[in-house]
């Protein structure tokens, strides 16, 4: 390649490509045949050798998967990418008052980085019961099996609990809460809302399965209601609208993002989530792109790789 300096030796890329990259990572933007940016360090794919350093015809960012250069996978219509949130919420919210119907809509984060939604059913789920939309952002409506029963959660056999038997159909709304246990023990604190308060899973503390007050629970009309202690909290229930419609809060906080042009994994992000006894919540994230988080649920948050919250 021309405008190469200092002694940097073209090689072929041979299975990365039809072009030259250079492997002593001293190349300029004028020699690099790799791609339209300087290709450092992009090394032998054709070796297995690539480290995750493949550039340019090699895969646009891409990295090596077998010896071979695999670029990021095409971003279709509903493809899930990589996001930067920013949840900035009261740090007391308050007592209940008058429901407060949502601007948008998200209703609050989970602990695991995935936000809450409130947009009308479209009941087509992964096999964690979440899909991503047109803004590429992965987000769940209705009870989530993977992040539930990681934290302990009595859940439905099933991840298809939501469709019928016969597996052509949605369940009947009636039906659905069939399909999970009646009681279990308490659910943790899984995420916050955007008013302050928290977001349980589908038992409440006494160990009973939360129903909708549709559907003759005893949860108010924004799924939430006091529990033993007297504090207010919001409820995934089994039946619809399995989340928060609206909010309770005095003040309702902001949800912001940016959205990154690079297709989420495939096989996902794993996190581990710890709740210490000191009431911090550790998230360690498998994301090699992302660093341990730590979450204080009563100062400042951050909530996992490319998500962060903040109280007010």
């Amino acid at each position: 390649g021309n405008g190469c300096s200092n002694g940097c030796s073209p090689k072929a890329c041979n299975a990365c490509g039809t072009s030259t990259y250079f492997s002593n990572g001293c190349c300029s933007n004028t020699c690099n045949a790799c791609g339209a940016s300087g290709c450092s360090k992009c090394e032998n794919c054709s070796t297995g050798s690539c480290g995750g350093k493949c550039c340019g015809a090699c895969g646009g960012g891409g990295k090596c998967c077998g010896g071979k250069c695999c670029g990021n996978d095409p971003i279709g219509k509903y493809t899930p990418t990589f996001q930067h949130y920013t949840l900035k919420i009261p740090k007391v919210p308050g007592a209940p008052g008058e429901k407060k119907l949502l601007e948008g809509d998200v209703v609050g984060m989970m602990f695991n980085g995935v936000i809450l939604d409130s947009h009308k059913q479209t009941w087509a789920y992964d096999m964690c019961n979440g899909h991503s939309d047109e803004n590429h952002q992965y987000h769940y409506h209705i009870p989530q099996s993977c992040y539930l029963e990681s934290l302990g959660v009595a859940f439905a056999d099933s991840p298809n609990w939501w469709i019928n038997d016969a597996g052509d159909q949605v369940r009947k709304f009636d039906e659905m809460a069939a399909q999970f246990p009646a009681t279990g023990p308490a659910s943790p604190v899984i995420g916050m809302a955007l008013d302050g308060h928290p977001i349980y899973g589908l038992y409440d503390d006494k160990g009973d399965l939360q129903r909708s007050k549709a559907f003759g629970g005893s949860l108010d009309e924004c799924n939430g209601k006091m529990d033993s202690q007297n504090n207010y909290g919001y409820y995934l229930s089994v039946d619809p609208p399995f989340s928060p419609a609206c909010l309770k809060g005095s003040t309702i906080g902001t949800f912001e993002y940016s959205t990154y042009n690079k297709a989420c994994p495939k096989e996902g992000i794993k996190n581990t989530i710890q709740f210490p006894s000191d009431g911090e919540v550790e998230v360690e994230a498998d994301d090699p792109s992302s660093a341990p988080i730590s979450i204080h649920l009563s100062a400042v948050a951050s909530l996992v790789a490319y998500a962060s919250a903040f109280f007010f």
